[in-house]
């Protein structure tokens, strides 16, 4: 299981993900979030062989210059080859039948790409098949069989214009409370970046630890909130 979030702010974008790969039975530590060029980041969640091959179809092909819309087509390309190779090798398709669907069980992936200059945005998906479809539009974007824990905890704030402070304490928050509830998939360390006007950048430990401070303490606010507003107000008044 995997949840990548990227999640526009009024001053730039803020991209964040959990840690965890599973193989078999064993889970290990990934850097899901990866640096394309001094204004994009990008991120995969599905099959980690096909993106490892993305990873090193990007190295190779994609020029890193330019900006995301420039690019769309060696992007798409890099990740098709990287399906085609990864089908090539798989001794089960021969066995499958050639239709689309069939063979899209064992390529299955899909790629965030994120851009910003501090005041425009764009987010992209691309999909296995190297099918390309931008999200300027709609908000947050969640990819990885744990989105449905972005999508519910996001909801409420999605017509809010917050500064990329305050959306990278808000998807801390979103990923710490994932990985609580998650029957299996997600884990720690919380990966943080942002991308502004000053470019791309990952938060360190220290920034990691703010921000899990400024979780607990919003946590802590917001139960007293709630106990006062069920008991009729701060005084346990009725109204």
């Amino acid at each position: 299981m995997t949840l990548v979030l990227g999640v526009p702010a009024s001053d730039g974008v803020i991209v964040a993900s959990d840690s965890q790969a599973t193989s078999g039975a064993v889970r290990h530590t990934v850097q899901k979030i990866q640096r394309l060029t001094s204004r994009i980041v990008w991120a995969g969640a599905g099959e980690e062989s096909l993106i490892q091959g993305v990873s090193q179809e990007l190295a190779k092909r994609a020029k890193h210059d330019g900006d995301l819309k420039g690019m769309t087509d060696a992007l798409r390309k890099a990740i098709e080859q990287s399906s085609t190779s990864l089908l090539h090798y798989d001794y089960r398709v021969p066995y499958a039948s050639k239709d689309a669907k069939s063979l899209g069980q064992f390529a299955q992936a899909v790629f965030l790409f994120v851009e910003s200059d501090g005041k425009r945005h764009s987010l992209l998906l691309i999909d296995a098949a190297g099918r390309a479809l931008w999200q300027q539009d709609k908000g947050h974007v969640a990819i990885g069989s744990g989105d449905v824990f972005a999508h519910a905890l996001l909801y409420r704030y999605r017509d809010l214009r917050l500064t990329c402070e305050v959306v990278a304490a808000l998807a801390y928050r979103v990923l710490d409370e994932a990985i609580a509830v998650a029957a299996y998939g997600l884990g720690r360390p919380i990966d943080i970046w942002s991308i502004t006007s000053v470019g791309v950048e990952q938060f360190d430990e220290a920034r990691r630890g703010a921000l899990r401070d400024s979780c607990e303490l919003f946590t802590e606010q917001e139960q007293r909130i709630l106990q006062d507003a069920c008991a009729g107000g701060p005084d346990g008044a009725n109204r």
